[in-house]
């Protein structure tokens, strides 16, 4: 095979996006996967917005099939006991069809580019050195880097798959939600966690319990036990087997109520430190939201203006300045450290914020006077108790 001018390690949404963006310019891509013939099974998310960019950058994925949360709610406890915050996001939340946006992507790019093979860090570093142009899609943290600290932080969920009508039971009004911090159900945890319900396609819904960030996060396990406290699965449908003491095997549980799938989540929310010369795409390097977790809208936005670095022969432009790296690193700084109500009423305090606000948030491409002042104004929407809390928990880190 002749030398790639291109070498893409990892074949996750971002190696796809950058080898489609690449090969389009009509560069020379070679890809290295261990799983090359694995079909993406995650949920991916993101704004309406981020959505059309990036069928405008990808016409072939305007038949994917998607389905859309309009402006899904958010809600959370204040602190001084008042009622809980109401608030609605000000934009259309999109999941995509994970299997049809691989198809797409990987239709863009030529057949038999990618290698069923393992290259480790330090391989791919000794790559870089001898003049290759390497990039690595592995995602924050490889295998190979685990010992790495920024492995630590990390988000975590497990959700359950229904049919929509049957979803919309147990959610008030029948809404979907980004966030839904009460946690009523299952009393007043030091580490609380929130409820994420979005509509899926094929006319189905995803409930899913999740701790935003963690180190350590919550388990896989704690969190099931608590979705199942906040939906009322204490015990199996009334007629159908269950154990006669105690709690109900979870699988039983979840088959008499007519649980179609089930998903697990677990990733790190800061990238490893990777060996000089090593360049990085998606969540190894700065596509990744560190605050919230999002990444799949700004990886498909971004894949163009990499490509076009890449065919010029310029590095790869960062998806955001620095001043707002450091600004999402200090909310996941006070992130790791809140607990309990000062952490649910944080997030009464975005609810409260205006539109603008939470788009500068979200956006991991917003620039750091925007970010900040919304940064800004979130916290100053909560109890002086909290607003103390986040200070010391964003300056000491406790």
């Amino acid at each position: 095979m002749s030398t790639p001018d291109i070498l893409i390690a990892g074949l996750g949404p971002a190696g796809l996006a950058l080898a489609a963006a690449c090969s389009r310019r009509g560069l020379a891509v070679r890809t290295v996967e261990a799983h090359p013939g694995r079909t993406w099974s995650a949920t991916y998310g993101m704004w309406h917005h981020q959505w059309e960019r990036a069928c405008a950058a990808f016409p072939e994925l305007s038949g994917v099939p998607f389905s859309t949360t309009p402006r899904p709610r958010l809600i959370a406890p204040r602190r001084s006991g008042a009622s809980p915050q109401f608030g609605l996001i000000a934009a259309d939340y999109v999941v995509v069809d994970t299997a049809a946006l691989q198809c797409a992507l990987a239709a863009v790019c030529p057949p038999r580019m990618t290698s069923e093979e393992v290259l480790a860090t330090a391989d791919l570093g000794a790559l870089a050195a001898q003049g290759t142009r390497v990039i690595d899609c592995r995602g924050a943290v490889p295998p190979d880097l685990r010992a790495d600290p920024a492995a630590a932080a990390c988000q975590t969920a497990y959700g359950v798959v229904l049919p929509a009508q049957h979803a919309r039971e147990y959610l008030p009004g029948g809404a979907g939600c980004l966030m839904d911090w009460r946690t009523d159900a299952f009393g007043s945890p030091a580490k609380p966690s929130f409820l994420y319900a979005v509509n899926l396609p094929g006319d189905r819904m995803l409930l899913e319990e999740t701790d935003l960030v963690g180190a350590p996060a919550l388990t896989i396990a704690r969190l099931r036990e608590r979705l199942h406290q906040r939906l009322g699965w204490a015990s199996p449908e009334p007629g159908t087997a269950g154990r006669a003491e105690g709690f109900a095997d979870p699988d039983e549980i979840e088959r008499s109520r007519g649980v179609l799938a089930t998903e697990k989540v677990r990733f790190p929310v800061l990238p490893a430190v990777r060996p000089a010369g090593l360049e990085t795409f998606g969540t190894a390097g700065t596509a990744g939201h560190p605050a919230t977790g999002y990444s799949v809208g700004e990886i498909l936005r971004s894949a163009e203006s990499a490509a076009d670095a890449l065919a010029a022969g310029r590095p790869i432009p960062a998806s955001t300045g620095v001043g707002t790296q450091a600004l999402h690193r200090l909310g996941l700084r006070a992130l790791l450290a809140l607990e309990g109500p000062a952490l649910q009423e944080m997030f009464a305090g975005f609810a409260a914020l205006d539109m603008w606000r939470q788009h500068a948030f979200l956006d991991r491409s917003s620039k750091a006077l925007p970010t900040g002042m919304a940064m800004t104004s979130q916290w100053w929407n909560t109890t002086n108790a909290t607003r103390a809390a986040v200070a010391r928990a964003a300056l000491l880190g406790r």
